[in-house]
């Protein structure tokens, strides 16, 4: 029998017994999803963190140390020229309210204090949207939402940190430069640096970080310019990276994640194999009637051999063809998590 005969056969013989394959399609195109999409999501994270560098390190340079401050002297020498820079100092710190209910509580939060020039790159997200000047005038902070959340406040009220009162201006929704890299023991508080000096919690022993980030007027220079200053000075207690450095650190995450994703699709193809051949099986046991009709009217074993490995080709190629396009749409679908 002629391969375009076998075709309308199982074309015809298929149109209505879609139903009894749908567990094969659904793993099929599971499977394959799964897999495409670890390497497409990888990528549009690898493009996303090339094109937001700078926005991600906080600059196109920066200097930082632990503990104890630059001295003044030393950041005027080694800021490149015509550049622009900001100063934040990270810390932690146990923060204390009194809401309504009367019971207090506390939690521990990471403060982060900036000057007037932060940010440099990309933009800080806070409700209500207000210049950063304004949000964190002395003795005001923008919080993330899980400490009114935890605490039972709300942007307004009144909290303590070492030894004054703050005033909650806002909520902290976005943080341009935030990928970690420091001891993270709860939620983020922003804060101006005088307020923070004024807080009596950068006390000798307290663990900080102090950086210095810079926007250079040729972006392109950055890698340079921290390999000049580097070889300038082969000793120093600080560390110094360029927006080049955040790639590398991002990646190991992504790979770590690629890894995982592709495991578990993996897996999800050998379950989902599992399900193939036990649908394939129950489908065929329903055609036992057709199987005999082909015989009587001449179809050869192989030739019904062929109808049937026709049926499964086809709805294998869909569920392929379904699952890769599930897995180009997952960066899209993905895109406001990762952000």
């Amino acid at each position: 029998m002629r391969w375009f005969n076998l075709g309308r056969i199982a074309r015809r013989d298929l149109r209505g017994s879609l139903a009894g394959f749908a567990i094969f399609f659904a793993c099929t195109a599971l499977g394959v999803a799964t897999i495409a999409s670890v390497g497409v999501l990888n990528e549009s994270i690898s493009q996303a963190v090339e094109r937001d560098a700078a926005a991600l390190l906080g600059g196109d340079i920066s200097i930082g140390q632990p503990n104890i401050d630059l001295d003044p002297a030393d950041v005027a020498r080694l800021a490149p020229e015509r550049s622009r820079m900001t100063a934040n100092v990270r810390t932690n710190a146990i923060l204390h309210a009194a809401p309504e209910d009367g019971e207090s509580r506390n939690i521990p939060v990471e403060i982060k204090a900036v000057d007037e020039a932060y940010p440099l790159y990309g933009a800080l997200g806070s409700e209500p949207a207000l210049p950063v000047s304004e949000l964190l005038a002395d003795g005001q902070i923008i919080v993330e939402s899980a400490v009114p959340a935890r605490l039972g406040i709300a942007v307004g009220d009144e909290v303590r940190i070492g030894e004054r009162t703050l005033r909650i201006a806002g909520i902290l929704t976005h943080e341009p430069d935030r990928i970690g890299g420091y001891i993270n023991l709860g939620p983020r508080v922003m804060m101006s640096r005088s307020t923070l000096e004024s807080l009596g919690i950068l006390v000798p022993g307290a663990l900080a970080r102090y950086e210095y980030n810079f926007a250079l007027a040729d972006p392109a220079t950055a890698v340079a310019t921290v390999q000049r200053i580097r070889e300038d000075n082969p000793d120093a207690p600080w560390r110094i990276r360029s927006k080049a450095d955040v790639q590398p650190q991002v990646a190991r995450f992504t790979d770590r994640l690629a890894t995982f994703l592709m495991m578990a699709g993996l897996t999800a193809l050998v379950i989902g194999g599992l399900g193939i051949g036990l649908s394939i099986r129950a489908y065929l046991e329903t055609k036992t009637d057709s199987i005999a009709t082909l015989r009587s009217i001449g179809a050869s074993s192989s030739d019904i051999g062929r109808i049937y490995g026709i049926q499964l080709a086809s709805l294998a190629l869909g569920g392929t063809l379904a699952g890769l396009v599930i897995g180009q749409a997952v960066p899209f679908v993905a895109a406001p998590l990762v952000s």
